[in-house]
């Protein structure tokens, strides 16, 4: 087993987990107090003086309270953040530091009495940074403590050496340091408790006489023995009583410390856990009697959530429990550790309901029932199970009324005077809060819950609709600023249609979101056959969570057909299956172990062509993801017609449009400068969701320039004359963007600084590329084009092979580039890559920009190493052909070469394109006078110096670099002299 000192530094290994170890698991509690006593029987103190003691590596305080129990007074040092938190929640005495010892101990000269540690000083025989160096960091700790304790004193480190050069290193960095003493060992004979301890005195001169060295233990022995004697003889004459601490003394303990001003660790932690059904109809929290004074009647969790408490003897010590309820309504998980505090009301005369509003549901979903529960009988039950009990808003009860689990939800509450309680009848003022005590003259109001089915009677919880917006609303109010425009898109997007009268919303026919049409063309199939309603099934639907129901799902959607049989003269059934890749994927393609999904296949398949097939049914199945389909679905005699639904062309678009601006036309509120030939054209790779959405951000402009000024929730008086208008599209052109076709944001990045043509080998490049865009879109005999650009880093490969792919204007554009892939696996990276060379087979031409192949095959020279299966994932979409009907341009960069033809890539292009770096002066030049660098005086001055100093002859830098370097002498007061001096020398031939 590695040593711990190896596996990570002491900040890192001794972390939350491992800190635990010392104060749960009782070995490693009794191993270091008995090596702290054995320190501390070395260190050979006084009994009847207390000391002032150094605790090195101090940890969770163990060591300290060894310390604390002789008497004396202690300081704590440590590394791990960790340990010393588990310091502060035991309540330990000494003052605790955070300090790695490596840099020194900082106090002042002749300050302790003595020094302790146990198990630390051989972590310092390790280089942990790139700076440490062991033997400085053990002389410069050596050192100081040797300045920081009393003269006479005593220094005892047990510790664990690796080896004898370990044991040679720390005694000698304590020798140079001053210190004499040596090595104690204990037990020597045996291989489990042999005991290294390390005894140093300081302040003894050279020819003082020193102190005689402590003798080791039990060196015939063969087992441990505990540490005990003297310190067991001294603590037996001080009347003390050695053993674990109780709570009462714990709790005590926290109270000393807090009126010292000391930081204390919580007042008590519980291990959250699951109530009885019994007790959760109860509402309260349950603790066992040892745990809670009988006397609480209520808690807060965590500073912030408030409970009832009742205590049960079938709840485990140290545990609390709960029901889903208390879990769900304070975000606790089961096993969680939360702290506990009693809240005492009394002294707040607020804390008490006037009022209380809950909502009600059925406690089980999917209850339906025609009978309507009567409102005061469920408060009388409620007042009679709950009187006295606190309830915060939002918390959910759980309520039995004649048998029906109902849950209650405490939606607002109202408190008042507790003197005003006692009066009935009296006038409340009401007091808004978020929680408070029930009594039996709180009213009690109810209403039904928006997604129950329940029915009530007698209820006095109002229904009426409320405003989304209060008139009066204001940013301002609530303490937003400097958020104007964020908060005034948002409300113009998803509020401002809401508080128009509903008459100017309907004339400009806004409509739910659809998406291409599959579900819209699946309805109006349904609609013109002369056939039964159709029936509507959302694939996620049939799933169930109960084994043998999916199945049942299934066979239910067939029974109206199969019960109306009557062979030719039966009537037409219609299914409609929307997102039917949720339960038909390929059977054997999911590992959860149930086999549910290949069940509802298997059982879809034996209705659908089975021995008792049916004659009078139609089946539709709509999905976006065919691929995942199981393929024996897609036989003939099954689903074995497929209709693509591909995204709108122009003249669809412009269809859709009017659709959408029917009822905007007919009312006049669509303006008359609005062309919508004009939009179909720049909608390009719009699905008829997007166009609607487009249409609905146009109508969002027009609302808002009829809001009033200062406000955003009043209308203006002239919303009558409402128009949308072209602006009011162009506007909405940039915010609504279509998810399929051109990565334009994305290749603008990489021509960022636009295309120079500072020599033939730019406009060569262009050119070749523009014959590779024509070839793919004229031939019909090279469907797939690859090329691949390669050259210097920093040559512009990216940029012409971004320029190339916009100037095709190619409907489907795409860029595969590493920064678009930082974090993925290799399984992620394949499936991000074989996504998008699937969707580019969707259309008519494609281009795909494959940017640095080497970074996204993940190579580095060292090793070599590279993602094969990445590699043989792009050779496999590189060679392989797109669909009939659809043409591929692949542009591919690279660096490296060399590497891809050691990976036989290179083949997998049909050419390649060859991108230098500059490398002569004139080039130097058509890049200055583009960026405008320079007067003319200055460029001739420039490229004389460059020329005279020999660096035309071996020039050879990238046009990246080069831009970089004409930028970083833009800012510098002597243009000239920045410029040539960084060029000559970053822009030489290497």
């Amino acid at each position: 087993m590695s040593r711990p000192e190896h596996t990570a530094p002491p900040e890192i290994f001794y972390n939350d987990i491992e800190s635990k170890k010392y104060t749960l698991n009782s070995r490693v509690i009794s191993i270091q107090q008995e090596m702290t006593e054995r320190a501390v029987e070395l260190l050979n103190l006084d009994p009847s003086c207390p000391a002032y003691l150094l605790d090195i590596g101090c940890g969770s305080g163990l060591s300290g309270e060894v310390l604390e129990d002789d008497g004396h007074v202690w300081v704590g040092l440590d590394v791990s953040s960790s340990m010393l938190d588990v310091a502060l929640e035991r309540g330990v005495e000494g003052d605790l530091f955070l300090h790695d010892i490596g840099q020194g101990v900082g106090f002042r000269p002749g300050t302790f009495d003595g020094a302790i540690s146990i198990s630390v000083i051989q972590w310092l025989c390790n280089a942990d940074k790139s700076n440490h160096v062991p033997r400085k960091r053990l002389l410069r700790f050596f050192t100081t403590l040797y300045g920081s304790l009393a003269r006479g004193a005593r220094a005892v480190f047990q510790f664990y050496p690796e080896n004898p050069d370990q044991v040679e290193m720390i005694v000698s960095s304590a020798t140079k340091a001053g210190f004499c003493g040596g090595l104690v060992v204990d037990y020597p004979n045996s291989t489990k408790a042999k005991k290294y301890f390390l005894c140093l005195f300081a302040g003894y001169a050279n020819d003082a006489v020193k102190p005689q060295l402590p003798q080791g233990l039990g060196e015939d022995d063969n087992v441990g023995v505990k540490y005990a004697s003297k310190r067991e003889r001294v603590q037996k004459s001080k009347g003390k009583k050695k053993g674990l601490k109780n709570k009462d003394w714990i709790l005590k303990k926290k109270e000393a410390r807090k009126l010292k001003g000391k930081s204390t660790a919580s007042d008590s932690k519980f291990t959250v856990n699951k109530t009885t059904e019994a007790l959760a109809y109860t509402n309260c929290i349950i603790f066992n009697p040892r745990d809670m004074d009988p006397r609480t009647r209520y808690i807060v969790v965590d500073n912030q959530f408030y409970f009832n408490v009742k205590t049960d003897q079938g709840t485990t010590p140290g545990e609390i429990g709960t029901s889903l309820f208390h879990r769900k309504y304070a975000q606790l998980s089961l096993n969680q550790e939360v702290q506990v505090k009693p809240f005492d009301p009394s002294n707040d005369p607020n804390a008490y309901l006037g009022t209380l509003n809950l909502e009600v549901a059925y406690a089980r979903k999917g209850i339906e029932s025609k009978d309507y529960l009567d409102s005061e009988e469920i408060g009388k039950v409620f007042t009679n199970n709950f009187s006295g009990q606190i309830f915060v808003v939002g918390q959910a009860i759980l309520l039995d009324f004649k048998g029906t689990a109902l849950i209650t939800t405490v939606t607002s509450v109202e408190n008042v005077d507790i003197d005003s309680l006692k009066a009935p009848g009296s006038n409340r003022a009401p007091l808004h809060s978020n929680k408070g005590i029930f009594t039996n003259t709180t009213t009690l109001q109810f209403s039904r819950s928006g997604d129950s089915s329940i029915k009530l009677k007698n209820a006095k919880g109002s229904s009426n609709s409320k405003a989304i917006i209060q008139p009066n609303f204001k940013f301002e109010d609530m303490g937003i600023g400097g958020l104007d425009a964020e908060f005034s898109n948002i409300f113009r997007r998803a509020f401002a249609s809401r508080i128009f009268p509903p008459h100017i919303v309907e004339k400009l026919g806004i409509q739910h979101v659809k998406g291409t049409g599959k579900t819209l063309m699946a309805r109006q199939i349904g609609k013109m056959l002369n056939s039964i309603e159709p029936i509507i099934v959302n694939g996620p639907e049939i799933l169930n969570k109960f084994v043998g129901q999916s199945e049942e799902n299934v066979r239910k959607l067939f029974g109206p057909a199969e019960a109306e049989q009557r062979g030719d003269d039966s009537q037409l059934h219609i299914i409609i299956f929307d997102e039917l890749d949720a339960i038909c994927k390929q059977r054997g393609s999911k590992n959860d172990g149930t086999g549910v999904g290949d069940s509802v296949v298997n059982q879809l398949l034996s209705k659908m062509d089975g021995v008792d097939q049916l004659n009078n049914i139609l089946i539709i199945g709509m999905t976006n993801r065919l691929d995942m389909i199981d393929e024996a679905l897609l036989r003939p005699g099954r689903l074995e017609i497929h209709i693509e639904i591909s995204l709108p062309d122009e003249n669809g678009r412009f269809q859709i449009l009017n659709v959408h601006t029917a009822k905007m036309k007919k009312n006049d509120i669509l303006d008359a400068d609005v062309d919508l030939k004009e939009l179909a054209s720049l909608t390009k790779n719009f699905s008829g969701a997007e166009i609607a959405g487009l249409i609905k951000s146009a109508t969002s402009f027009s609302f808002n320039r009829h809001v009033k000024v200062g406000t955003l929730a009043t209308v203006s008086t002239d919303y009558e004359n409402m128009k949308v208008n072209r602006d009011d599209f162009m506007k909405s052109l940039d915010e609504v963007r279509a998810s399929f076709g051109v990565s334009e944001a994305e290749l603008k990045t990489c021509v960022a600084n636009g295309i120079i043509r500072f020599n033939a080998n730019v406009d060569r490049i262009l050119s070749d590329g523009q014959l590779f865009v024509d070839q793919v879109r004229n031939s019909s005999r090279t469907p797939l084009v690859s090329v691949l650009l390669h050259g210097p880093s920093g040559s512009g490969k990216t940029a012409l092979a971004a320029t190339i792919a916009m100037a095709s204007e190619f409907p489907f554009i795409k860029l595969i580039s590493p920064e678009a892939m930082v974090g993925y696996s290799e399984a992620s990276k394949m499936t991000h890559i074989n996504k998008i060379f699937n969707d580019a087979y969707k259309s008519p031409l494609s281009v795909i920009v494959v940017d640095c192949i080497e970074r996204i095959l993940d190579w580095v020279p060292i090793g070599p190493r590279f993602s094969n299966s990445v590699l043989q994932t792009l050779l496999v979409l590189f060679k392989k052909p797109p669909p009939n009907d659809r043409k591929l341009l692949i542009l591919a960069t690279t660096t490296n070469k060399n590497v891809l033809e050691q990976m036989d890539f290179v083949d997998a292009f049909n050419t390649d394109l060859y991108v230098p770096n500059i490398v002569d002066l004139n080039s130097v030049s058509k890049v200055i006078e583009e960026l405008q660098l320079f007067n003319q005086n200055d460029l001739n001055r420039s490229l004389t110096i460059l020329r005279d100093g020999g660096i035309g002859d071996n020039l050879s830098v990238g046009v990246k670099k080069l831009l970089m370097i004409s930028e970083m002498a833009r800012q510098d007061v002597d243009k000239v002299d920045k410029f040539v001096s960084t060029l000559i020398d970053q822009g030489g031939s290497r």
